[in-house]
């Protein structure tokens, strides 16, 4: 694969772009999940007023004052389920928000994955038959309809968890600090094991899930080439020899997955080995402070529960790396194909070919005078396939070339179409270089007929106008 010189732009910023049209579904899911960090921040409160004010008969907090004067709320029962009462709203507008934010990350991750999708697509059509020549279409097909799902897993999957965790973080922090500086710092301890977990994990995972996805590219590639040529694969009784290609492929893909999944469990058990030690500390810490009276089972309550709460953010952020191993693989694979620059390109002041009037019998348009001068060309660099070639079509005659199997017939052909461009000399239509035409109108006005018969899976009227698609019935 041909690429352009790479750019000095990170690759995932190039992918960013294509999700600034989403911007506006991007600032609704911000808003939902700041909000869900907030019902987060509220969860553990009801139950440390409940052990600290109601249970022990203590009064309640100032801030909190106002709950003695809601309706059967003077008696401990009645603060008790009006406590329980929030419990149940809070955890309601949480999974309220959590459910909005899952349903509009899901329509503006779509329409990113689609306009990448589309703009690949698109990118394909025009790179030239020498690129498309040397590409298998099953391994094309995938990078188009699944690889592109790589801008939805940077920004749903890595961006946007990255920004909730770090807002959850910077709260839950600010709360715990006030309510108890060092067991804080303490639970702070396990952030430098979880960076050195990714530093040592994250580069591992990247290169073996790209190895992944290549080789199910290459699975795609060989299923699609097979069942394209499955008249020629019986004909020739070569079943077997497929079966065996694709179950070694497919044991090599497998083998290679399991080396994906080893690298993923390996830092999990490392992430998870790392918080284990930091919420033991904390409880050891914090269970020694409350046998010395100095802080209440209440709060320690609370400080457990945003320890659950900062910890998660904390394994988020180290599980991002995953989820950034999956879209660098992808991207890399969408970028390879998007770097390529290797289409028939149009000049900037390319001019419509003019329709040719009508011939006598008002049926037909009268005929073209086709010229190549001294056209040299080939399919790959120092091998052409055409050397000097200078030959002639005037308007009335019919020219047939012969010659063997890759003499170059289909050749001419293509470089009058101009789907490919001579390497030195021109082609030349009513005395114009086909290069001074636009390649629209250029093409609109040769009719190919090909060797190999190819139908798309449409109607047989649609098959028979595919080139003219304004013709009537």
């Amino acid at each position: 694969m041909t690429a352009a010189p790479a750019s000095a732009e990170r690759w995932w910023a190039q992918v960013a772009r294509y999700a600034a049209p989403q911007r506006r579904g991007l600032a609704a899911a911000v808003v939902l999940m700041l909000l869900g960090v907030v019902f987060d921040l509220l969860k553990p409160w009801p139950l440390k007023v409940i052990v600290d004010s109601v249970l022990a008969g203590q009064p309640l907090p100032p801030q909190l004052a106002w709950l003695a004067g809601l309706p059967g709320a003077s008696t401990p029962t009645g603060q008790l389920a009006w406590l329980a009462l929030a419990t149940v709203a809070l955890f309601l507008f949480s999974q309220l928000a959590a459910a909005a934010r899952s349903y509009v990350e899901a329509g503006a991750g779509s329409r990113m994955v689609y306009d990448l999708g589309a703009q690949l697509f698109e990118h394909l059509q025009r790179l030239s038959l020498r690129f498309h020549g040397q590409q298998a279409a099953g391994d094309l097909v995938r990078r188009v309809t699944t690889d592109s799902s790589c801008v939805r897993e940077l920004v749903f999957g890595v961006y946007l968890p990255v920004l909730t965790s770090l807002v959850t973080l910077a709260l839950m922090f600010a709360v715990m600090w006030r309510l108890d500086r060092t067991l804080s710092l303490l639970a702070l301890l396990v952030a430098p094991l979880l960076f050195v977990l990714i530093k040592v994990f994250d580069r591992p995972m990247t290169e073996r899930t790209y190895q992944h996805q290549q080789l199910e590219g290459e699975m795609m590639a060989l299923s699609e080439q097979t069942l394209t040529a499955l008249p020629v694969v019986q004909a020739y009784g070569r079943e077997q020899q497929g079966d065996e290609a694709y179950h070694g492929l497919a044991r090599r893909t497998l083998r290679t997955y399991q080396r994906v999944i080893l690298s993923q469990m390996a830092f999990r058990v490392g992430v998870g080995g790392a918080l284990a030690v930091g919420t033991a500390a904390m409880m050891l810490l914090g269970g020694l402070q409350v046998l010395q009276g100095t802080l209440t089972v209440g709060v320690l309550l609370v400080f457990l529960s945003y320890l659950v709460s900062l910890y998660a953010p904390l394994e988020m952020l180290a599980y991002v790396s995953m989820g950034f191993a999956s879209a660098a693989a992808r991207a890399r694979r969408v970028l390879d194909v998007l770097a390529v620059d290797d289409a028939v390109r149009e000049a900037p002041d390319a001019q419509p070919l003019p329709a040719q009037p009508a011939g006598v019998d008002g049926q037909r348009a009268a005929p073209r005078r086709v010229r190549l001068e001294d056209v040299t060309f080939g399919y790959e660099p120092g091998q052409p396939v055409l050397r000097n070639v200078t030959l002639e079509a005037r308007p009335g005659e019919t020219v047939a070339l012969v010659g063997a199997t890759g003499a170059g017939k289909s050749t001419v052909v293509a470089l009058i179409a101009r789907l490919f461009d001579p390497w030195q000399g021109r082609v030349l239509i009513d005395g114009v270089d086909v290069r001074d035409w636009d390649l629209a109108g250029l093409r609109r006005q040769i009719s190919i007929i090909e060797q190999d018969i190819f139908l798309f899976s449409r109607s047989v009227a649609d098959n028979i106008a595919f080139g003219c698609q304004q013709a009537s019935r």
